[in-house]
Formats: structure tokens, C-alpha cells, sequence
């Protein structure tokens, strides 16, 4: 979501709002208040389609935002008194707002997180590191990395960070040495040896590399459920390793 766009549609609406209610009875209050949730609504599918993915409840937060400062300035500089019609008004919006959403939704079928483009049931997927229904287009699945674009942008991970899951599939820490990708020395990263080349990668390019060794592209045992029919074409995990103390170290 562009918050700058969504900062100022929240204000120009307020502002108009402020206009129409000034004066007005409490029926036509309430009535301006459901046309400013469908509002809301149409203002954050534009936006999101311009910009990053739309939080499930931005149209509620502009509505309610923009209701709450209307009512606001009525209260402070308005020629008419602040009662119950503009309480109401702010359920009617934000209740407008979640309905509407629901029902575009719906009608709309699944959408693809990122450019929320109606896509076939035939062809989305889950990203194994965010988990959200993507489509196969370049700009919004990074195919050669096996993520979508925003988890490349922001390096989600996908491999827990508990020690035992490590160790269980990689061995110990190697305590000398240095990481085969980004150079980082065995006092700078935690560096774990390659099950077949026993050469050392830190945990965040293991993680990086969906867990394949980036010298030799041995992949390592056992990965996460949501990883494996993105690595089933490629290299089979070895399960004979030797994991003895000497051998931790980088050739």
C-alpha cells in the first residue's frame, strides 16, 4: 500500500465530507456515511493495484479515519452540534466498507497477492516462504529463487531458527573458515558444512538458496513441506553424511 496516496484520500474525503455533513440531518449523515465506505473501498483496490498489496481492513480504517475527522471538525469549528447520527455514521461506513469488500472479493475469484489480477485455478500457487496465492508472471513470482517478489525484496525466510533443526540436517557450527557466498567469516555468521563438499555456508545463504549448497548444489535433508515441489526437479538431499568434527571444515 502507497500510504501517501492513502493519507491523502483519507483527508480530501474528510474534507468533503465535512462539506455535505455540515448542515445536514441525521438520515442524510448516516446515508453519506455508507457512500464514503464504498468509497473507501474503490480508493484502496486502486491503490493497490498501483502499489503494494491492500491490508484486509484499509477501506475500514480510511472510512472510519475519514468519518472520525469529519466529525471532528464539525465538533470544533461546525455550525451544528455532534450527536448520535454521526456514531451512527461511523458504524454505517465501516460496516459499508467491510460488506462491499467481502462481496468484490468474492465476485472476484482469487487474485494474485502481489498484482491482484484475477488469475485461473489452474495456475496459482502458494509461496513456500509467505504462504499467499501467487501468479506465475515474472514480476510476481521470482522463479529462479522460488519465492514471489515481495519475500525476495524483504529476505523472508523460510528454515526455522531453532538450533536442533539445524544441527539435525547440517552438523554443528563450523567455528573457523568462512561462507562460501558472502565471504563472512565463521566469527561474523554461523557457518554450517555442506553435507556433500563439506565447503560452508552461514544460515542466512543456506536460507537464501532454499537450502542447496551454492558450491556444489547438494540440497540439504529433510526441508520445509512448503519447499519441497520446488526442489523435487532438482538434486536429491543425501542422507549419507558424515558429520565428525574434522570434517567440518572447509577444504
Amino acid at each position: 500500500m502507497r500510504w501517501a496516496y492513502f493519507v491523502g484520500i483519507t483527508l480530501l474525503l474528510a474534507l468533503v465530507s465535512f462539506v455535505v455533513t455540515a448542515r445536514a440531518g441525521g438520515a442524510v449523515i448516516v446515508v453519506w456515511a455508507a457512500a464514503v465506505g464504498a468509497l473507501a473501498v474503490v480508493a484502496v483496490k486502486l491503490i493497490s493495484q498501483a502499489g503494494e498489496p491492500a491490508s484486509e481492513i484499509a477501506a475500514m480504517l480510511m472510512a472510519g479515519a475519514v468519518l472520525a475527522a469529519s466529525g471532528s471538525l464539525k465538533w470544533i469549528v461546525g455550525p451544528a452540534p455532534v450527536g448520535w447520527p454521526e456514531a451512527v455514521a461511523v458504524l454505517a461506513g465501516l460496516g459499508t466498507a467491510w460488506g462491499l469488500d467481502l462481496l468484490v472479493a468474492g465476485r472476484s475469484g482469487r487474485a494474485c497477492f502481489i498484482c491482484k489480477l484475477p488469475i485461473d485455478e489452474r495456475v496459482p500457487f502458494a509461496c513456500p516462504r509467505c504462504h499467499q496465492v501467487i501468479c506465475t508472471r515474472p514480476s510476481c513470482w521470482i522463479a529462479r529463487r522460488f519465492r514471489c517478489r515481495y519475500c525476495d525484496e524483504r529476505d523472508v525466510i523460510i528454515f526455522p531458527i531453532d538450533e536442533q533443526w539445524w544441527r539435525t540436517r547440517l552438523g554443528p557450527r563450523v567455528r573457523e573458515g568462512s561462507c562460501t557466498n558472502c565471504f563472512k567469516e565463521a566469527h561474523e555468521a554461523d557457518l554450517r558444512a555442506c553435507g556433500r563438499c563439506r565447503w560452508t555456508m552461514c544460515k542466512r545463504c543456506w536460507d537464501y538458496h532454499n537450502g542447496q549448497c551454492a558450491h556444489c548444489g547438494w540440497v540439504l535433508p529433510d526441508p520445509p513441506a512448503a519447499l519441497r515441489p520446488f526442489l523435487s526437479a532438482g538434486h536429491p538431499a543425501e542422507r549419507e553424511r558424515q558429520l565428525e568434527p574434522d570434517a567440518q571444515r572447509r577444504r
